[in-house]
């Protein structure tokens, strides 16, 4: 079965490449490519950081890892969940001096009340 990507789903591949404690992230293509992972080889590491195992010790290869970062789509829906929560808060702790406001503000003024002697 082939998948499909998404239109609105643009995810960009990265090629994470370590060698020792010395750790590089590339990004592959600025345009989502069908087979971009298929760039990320040890190969394509070193041509682009031949310093890459400099001081990493001896003996230590390059081991690499090819990622896709999330899209759009979903960074938009948790900006909008994180803005709808605070809203929430926000309601939740200014509500009660709201409506306490508004309930002096509603008062009717032709109250009688008894004046002291």
């Amino acid at each position: 079965m082939r998948q499909e990507r998404a239109e609105g789903a643009n995810p960009i591949s990265f090629c994470k490449c370590h060698c020792g404690q010395n750790v590089t992230i590339i990004p592959i293509s600025p345009i989502p490519e069908k087979d971009a992972c298929n760039k990320c080889t040890k190969a394509f590491c070193t041509k682009l950081e031949p310093n890459l195992c400099e001081g990493a010790g001896t003996g230590e290869t390059v081991s690499v890892a090819c990622f896709q970062r999330d899209s759009y789509k979903d960074e938009a829906i948790v900006w909008i969940f994180l803005l709808v929560t605070a809203a929430l808060l926000a309601w939740a702790l200014f509500k009660p001096c709201l409506l306490r406001h508004y309930r002096n503000y509603r008062a009717p003024s032709n109250t009688y009340s008894t004046l002291p002697s």
